[in-house]
């Protein structure tokens, strides 16, 4: 046979789809703490005077929605961290903290109520 007769014939496997992304979106990948972030985890005294108001609250809102800063994204990933690390839990359940919602939910828990 020469090469005249030859036929090229297409593979019938199916190809994967690429995954279809937002664009500029970053992909969310949760991954073990100790395993994706070495260092050591130290413990800094943050002291602040905060403003209570001590009279009737009204409505309390229970969803917060927010954009942090860079620095302020910083600081919360710090903080996750960190409490993951030392096995602090939150809430009625003592879930482990998990995200950063749950840095929030920490921060919140310590101010006493009156």
């Amino acid at each position: 046979m020469n090469q005249e007769n030859k036929i090229e014939i297409p593979s019938m496997e199916v190809e994967p789809k690429p995954e279809k992304r937002k664009p500029g979106r970053p992909r969310k990948v949760q991954a073990a703490p100790e395993v994706a972030i070495s260092g050591d985890v130290g413990m800094v005294d943050v002291r602040m005077t905060v403003p209570l108001h001590e009279g009737d609250l009204g409505y309390c809102s229970r969803h917060v929605d927010t954009q942090l800063t860079a620095k302020q994204a910083r600081a919360m990933k710090r903080m996750l961290i960190g409490l993951q690390r030392r096995g602090i839990t939150i809430g009625e359940r003592r879930e482990p903290v998990k995200s950063g919602a749950d840095v929030v939910r920490y921060l919140l828990d310590q101010i006493p109520e009156p």
